[in-house]
């Protein structure tokens, strides 16, 4: 962790200073067994924040956007007459259980 990131996270209320301790910025895969759709099993992602409700909010690149995400966006958008190429041009953000987050040391 920085420096500049320890002291930001010590000005934070405890849940973050606990979120941002376990889990600090940088690249996680997304582990098996996670009930995502945009972020399955396998995507990696960037941590973009911390929220008090335990969550962790990533981005997906456009190039880790996995196939299995693709399908599933198309299985909920297709009836109302979209398709999934929003999905494949421009990062997403999506909000994740941190117990789904395994560090990615590529």
């Amino acid at each position: 962790m920085s420096s500049e990131f320890e002291e930001w996270l010590s000005t934070r209320p405890k849940v973050i200073q606990e979120l941002g301790a376990k889990y600090p910025p940088g690249e996680y895969k997304i582990a098996e067994g996670a009930p995502y759709g945009l972020t399955c099993p396998g995507t990696i992602v960037s941590i973009m924040s911390y929220n008090e409700n335990g969550q962790i909010q990533v981005m997906v690149q456009p190039e880790n956007i996995l196939p299995a995400a693709i399908e599933h966006s198309n299985s909920i958008l297709h009836p109302q007459g979209r398709d999934h190429s929003e999905f494949t041009d421009r990062a997403i953000g999506a909000y994740v259980d941190p117990q789904y987050l395994i560090p990615h040391n590529p």
